[in-house]
């Protein structure tokens, strides 16, 4: 079975994330507002989360909130700030966030 993240991210992907939605390898779903996202976490079962911190609709720590609330589900959430930075903070179950900064 191949792994299933599901991708909530606004248009106009970071191009490392758009290479991840065309990878055969991946069975990856990609949602564009905080309330399909929250809907697909019931309807497609992802094994992963990457959240965008510019996601449209229902605020993007809400939806962290809430999938914190009823799963363990691995998440990492991404914020894009310019062509060359992303700044990526982690949510693990169990533990608290970890923050890292690439370049």
């Amino acid at each position: 079975m191949r792994p299933r993240p599901l991708i909530a991210a606004p248009d106009g992907l970071h191009p490392a994330l758009a290479r991840l939605t065309a990878d055969p390898r991946y069975e990856t779903l990609v949602v564009r507002t905080g309330e399909s996202a929250l809907r697909a976490l019931y309807e497609y079962r992802p094994d992963s989360l990457i959240l965008s911190l510019r996601l449209p609709g229902l605020d993007p720590w809400e939806v962290l909130g809430r999938v914190r609330d009823m799963s363990d589900l691995p998440i990492a959430v991404v914020d894009r700030r310019g062509p060359s930075c992303a700044c990526c903070v982690t949510a693990t179950a169990g533990r608290g966030p970890g923050a890292t900064r690439s370049r």
